[in-house]
């Protein structure tokens, strides 16, 4: 069977050896969240912003830079094509509504759902919180440039120089009737990932009865369903639809294996088996038909905990691949057959904790940081039921430390560790230092990534959880929370010199 390669891997920018694109969420189909740049550890103190991009809400998708561009959608139901120099918008697209979706954004801001009147603080995401794909002009896309996302339930494709629709596929929660946007709750959170002629990618219901969660591949030409691999399914088979199966990780591409590989959240708080096989498993797809290859299981009872599988897992494409949980715990799995090689708990985890957001790997190590905690979901009551020693460490706390992480990628010894680095968002890799958005510290941390002592610190005036995008000298990223709706956009910051 031949291998399927990834386009965006190659960068499409070749003017000086650290100007390489961010083609998409993670920099490439590796998701590795690292990319060549002439920042170091004495201009990185230089940087300073050179432009800030105002939307109308939340910007937590992972901006995606190519060229003179900077493409990223925002919760306010926009996405946006930016002047990287001058921080002008170039044009922006409007996708359609979903009303069923909280927050809504309104004439006057955000617009909250009469029945829920914390759906302010409760809400993960707007319309669009999936990163874009750059797909470069080729016979397979007519010779158009196109930027490709989801946005609410729906995928579309645009053209990258014009904004210009080229296309846009329901995938709802329930595929088998007629969209309802008014009631359909659906999102790809995902960020997709071409192989060949197709576009795959990962659909959550958000917890929604009477709906469920898959992966799906749609032909790059039109959108249409290729096929379908379902995420909700009962030990006997049947499919599931109790609002399970949620799939927010991007298909992460093992190129030696021909393999995508992707996770699974929790249900309702567990993985009881009859909710659901695959509920908090990590599992591999072959891309041309979507058949199963392997499945992985962590082998923990998830009694209420919370231990979703969100994080978007890490490769080189050939040997190593690993995925941090919301266990608090980062695994090590073998891409060939799914076993695990190692697991490394550094945290309790929980309802808001351990590795929310996805970790970065550089051929040496592993950095991510963890989230906040079981913050809201009984703190330490939990302890007596997710461990099998209440009196064990890491204990369950509303807020857990150390915060940021870096693993040995062959054995999984912790190489260091630091503290207040909470955040829901990814760590970037890049000239040997680690970078990340903090949500409690309203912060971006620079470490230094071979012994973690904080470099360098860029205040913001509202949470990132974006992750950092590394181009050249600059670094992008979007503000905003479900907890702040402003000041919400993108900033650019360019060292100087």
């Amino acid at each position: 069977m031949a291998v399927l390669a990834p386009a965006a891997l190659a960068s499409t920018s070749t003017a000086t050896p650290c100007a390489s694109d961010w083609t998409t969420y993670g920099g490439s189909a590796h998701h590795t969240f690292t990319n060549a740049t002439c920042l170091d550890q004495t201009n990185v103190h230089t940087l300073a912003p050179t432009w800030f991009f105002k939307t109308g809400d939340a910007v937590t998708a992972n901006p995606v830079v190519v060229g003179n561009r900077v493409y990223v959608g925002s919760w306010d139901g926009n996405f946006y094509a930016i002047d990287k120099t001058s921080g002008q918008q170039v044009w922006k697209f409007a996708i359609k509504p979903q009303p069923a979706v909280s927050p809504q954004e309104g004439p006057n801001g955000r617009v909250l759902d009469p029945t829920n009147p914390e759906s302010f603080a409760t809400s993960d995401g707007g319309l669009i919180t999936s990163s874009a794909w750059y797909e470069p002009a080729s016979n397979k896309t007519h010779g158009r440039n196109l930027v490709i996302f989801g946005g609410g339930y729906t995928l579309y494709a645009l053209d990258a120089d014009t904004g210009q629709q080229v296309w846009n596929h329901d995938y709802t929660g329930l595929p088998e009737a007629p969209p309802d946007p008014n009631t359909d709750e659906t999102r790809i959170f995902s960020s997709p990932v071409v192989l060949g002629t197709k576009v795959i990618f990962g659909v959550t219901s958000d917890g929604q009865n009477g709906h469920r969660g898959y992966v799906a591949a749609a032909n790059l030409a039109n959108g249409s369903q290729v096929w379908r691999f379902e995420t909700s399914v009962a030990p006997g088979g049947s499919i599931l639809d109790n609002g399970c199966g949620g799939v927010w990780s991007s298909p992460t591409v093992v190129e030696s294996q021909n393999l995508v590989v992707l996770d699974v959240a929790d249900c309702n708080f567990m993985n009881a088996p009859v909710d659901g096989i695959y509920n908090e498993k990590v599992f591999a797809l072959h891309p041309n038909d979507g058949s199963l290859a392997w499945v992985f299981d962590p082998q923990r009872v998830d009694n209420g905990c919370d231990w979703d599988f969100g994080a978007t897992a890490n490769t080189d494409g050939q040997s190593f691949l690993g995925v941090g949980g919301k266990d608090g715990t980062y695994y090590s799995i073998d891409p060939a057959t799914g076993t695990k090689r190692w697991a490394t708990n550094v945290v309790f985890g929980g309802f808001a904790g351990g590795f929310l957001g996805t970790s970065a790997y550089d051929g040496q190590r592993v950095v991510g940081a963890t989230a906040l905690g079981d913050f809201g979901r009984f703190e330490g009551f939990l302890q007596t039921f997710c461990t099998s020693d209440p009196n064990s460490l890491p204990r369950d706390l509303p807020v857990q430390e150390p915060s940021i992480h870096a693993f040995n990628p062959s054995t999984g010894a912790v190489q260091w560790r630091g503290y207040t680095s909470q955040s829901f968002g990814p760590t970037t890799l890049a000239g040997g230092m680690s970078f990340v958005g903090t949500g409690i510290a309203r912060s971006i941390q620079v470490r230094d990534a071979s012994t973690g002592n904080l470099i360098h610190t860029i205040p913001l005036p509202a949470p990132s959880d974006s992750g950092v995008s590394v181009v050249g000298k600059s670094i992008f990223f979007g503000t905003g929370s479900s907890e702040q709706a402003a000041p919400t956009g993108v900033f650019a910051f360019s060292a100087l010199g």
